[in-house]
């Protein structure tokens, strides 16, 4: 074989394209399937499964949902506050769904004739849920995943698999090719009772530092959703918006173990009349106590012993430090001995009187030794367990 023979090896030819024919079914069977995933969808939502990449999608769906609505798949319905017309499945879109689909779904598909029939409704308009503006933020989100090839399971799907029991995320979704890992998300639009956001903090929490299950699908971390309020200053005349992040990040912080410490991220949701039009950069944040204060913390963990009148802090002997205070000269003094690492460290606790400020003193003065630092950021984790207690 010579050094060009590999190249007869390679296939210059173009993959067919996909007759119209083609694309309509495939178009029909990923948006009807969607729609089976939500229980209802608009034609925005429909258009970022479709076509994400493409600015007028929204156009582009308002003309096949009316095909479909035209073969009896679908049966449309009118939001109020002129949110525009949403669709459900009819008996006839939910069979085609139940035959014709490839793409996972996970319950029984079912005509969405009955949906918003416990909910009352707004003068002649249809209302599908008591959350539907809050779920137009999370299915928007969910239908881009889709668009872009990930992976989605719906908040209704969620409800369905484990029976209402239980505080489940307004959805799960996954890139991973393995597909064994999941992220959650919770999306925020407007203040929640304390009890709601306590159970919201506490399922964040759990999901970051621990492997959870939510319906039988390992969830590895939550994100939260918020509608981006650069292009907000103000909710109303005078209610500044709510900055959904830093206020669940206050919650989770509230409730997380000593020492323990994750980030919570936040995705702003670009949006236009209710519509998810674009992803925002994500945000994140810190919750749970930093690396510098983990090491100042952490030093008050530390015990001390006496012995004849020297007083020695118990740090852990891989530090190779030996710290102890004693009294001079009628003076008390901190004396840092490196054990094997150079010259001993004296300091002055200037005019302290009592053991327990001298002890106190030694304790801020060691804190700003570098020697004492180094060895703490290199043992942060360590640092972190001791808090936990």
């Amino acid at each position: 074989m010579t050094n060009q023979d590999h190249l007869i090896s390679l296939d210059f030819t173009t993959d067919p394209q996909p007759s119209t024919q083609a694309v309509r079914k495939q178009n029909r069977v990923l948006g009807l399937t969607a729609i089976a995933k939500f229980g209802w969808l608009r034609p925005h939502e429909i258009g970022n499964v479709l076509w994400p990449k493409n600015e007028t999608r929204r156009i582009a769906a308002d003309r096949i949902t009316r095909q479909w609505l035209h073969e009896g798949l679908v049966i449309q319905r009118v939001l109020p506050y002129g949110f525009g017309h949403a669709y459900v499945l009819s008996h006839l879109g939910a069979e085609f769904v139940e035959y014709e689909t490839e793409y996972g779904l996970t319950h029984e598909v079912r005509s969405g004739k009955k949906i918003g029939d416990h909910v009352r409704q707004v003068g002649s308009s249809w209302v599908p849920s008591y959350s539907w503006r809050h779920d137009l933020l999370s299915n928007g989100f969910l239908t881009l995943v889709m668009g872009f090839g990930g992976r989605v399971v719906s908040e209704l799907e969620l409800r369905r698999e484990s029976g209402g029991e239980g505080k489940i995320p307004d959805g799960l979704y996954s890139t991973d090719t393995l597909r064994n890992d999941w992220v959650a998300i919770e999306t925020e639009r407007t203040g929640k009772w304390s009890i709601s956001a306590q159970a919201v903090a506490k399922s964040i929490v759990n999901t970051a530092l621990y492997e959870t299950q939510v319906c039988d699908r390992r969830v590895r971390g939550t994100v939260v959703l918020y509608e981006d309020p650069s292009g907000r200053h103000w909710d109303g005349e005078y209610r500044p918006i709510i900055n959904h992040l830093d206020r669940i990040a206050r919650r989770c912080k509230s409730i997380i173990p000593d020492g323990d410490h994750f980030k919570i991220i936040g995705i702003p949701l670009l949006t236009s009349g209710g519509s998810v039009v674009d992803i925002g950069d994500p945000v994140w944040r810190l919750v749970g106590p930093s690396d510098e204060e983990v090491i100042e913390k952490s030093i008050y963990t530390f015990r001390w012993d006496e012995y004849r009148g020297e007083h020695r802090l118990q740090i852990p002997e891989g530090s190779k430090m030996y710290v102890t205070i004693f009294i001079e000269a009628n003076q008390w003094l901190m004396k840092v001995l490196p054990i094997g690492q150079g010259e001993e460290i004296k300091v002055s606790l200037k005019a302290v009187q009592s053991v327990q400020a001298a002890r106190q003193m030694a304790i801020k003065a060691l804190l700003s030794i570098p020697m004492y630092r180094d060895w703490a950021a290199l043992n942060i984790q360590d640092l972190r367990a001791r808090l936990q207690g």
